[in-house]
């Protein structure tokens, strides 16, 4: 009788041990920290005039470019006023090369014309004959512009009945802009050849490129 009265004892005892022990709580704490990232981008943007005050402006859908010879024919010896430049409207600094492109009346891309001339370019566009870029060889940071690409369209007088009666060749100016920062270069042409060109995934870049809406010039010898 008394074994049991021990046993019973000594279960009791065990449950009141294991009913203390699921009473028992841990002081603990939780703490979070977050860091915001605010990611930038590169943004450019297209701005002409004919060198007028207050006569730039920026191309757009609704406002296209220059043209030239829609009511009085182009004629040789003439001189067209179009000063364009690329203005940085991203957040980021970027570097940028442009080409200017020609095309004919079905917008086929073509040589530059004999008797049209470009002139104005600024120095600080390098000129790449191996792919026709010019590249910008200075970092253009946020708000900033970079210098004229061009001033004007020259038409030579050695136009002619042959080579310019009744043409109607399009100025077509593409711009091409990638992020300076953390690229390992120091130049324009190295950011675009030895960086851009070789990577496949391009969304691992922040970059953009722009496409001036056409300026046409329609020509006439007058003859």
């Amino acid at each position: 009788m008394k074994k049991k009265v021990a046993l019973t004892a000594a279960a009791v005892a065990l449950v009141g041990t294991l009913a203390v022990g699921g009473t028992l709580a841990w002081f603990t704490d939780t703490e979070t920290a977050t860091n915001v990232v605010t990611t930038g981008n590169v943004d450019i943007a297209w701005f002409e005039g004919n060198g007028t005050e207050g006569s730039e402006k920026k191309i757009t859908t609704g406002n296209p470019g220059m043209q030239f010879g829609n009511g009085t024919p182009v004629t040789p010896g003439q001189n067209l006023d179009k000063e364009a430049r690329i203005k940085n409207e991203g957040k980021n600094a970027a570097y940028i090369r442009a080409k200017i492109v020609f095309l004919d009346k079905d917008k086929k891309v073509i040589e530059k014309p004999e008797y049209m001339h470009i002139a104005g370019t600024d120095i600080k566009w390098m000129p790449n004959a191996s792919d026709g870029y010019y590249y910008y060889n200075k970092i253009v940071e946020p708000g900033e512009f970079t210098d004229k690409i061009m001033t004007d369209i020259e038409i030579a007088t050695t136009a002619n009945n042959q080579n310019f009666a009744d043409k109607v060749i399009t100025v077509r100016l593409d711009a091409e802009a990638i992020q300076s920062d953390n690229l390992g270069v120091t130049s324009c042409k190295d950011a675009f050849l030895d960086k851009f060109e070789k990577i496949e995934d391009k969304n691992t870049l922040s970059y953009d490129t722009e496409t001036e809406a056409e300026t046409t010039a329609e020509g006439t010898t007058g003859e």
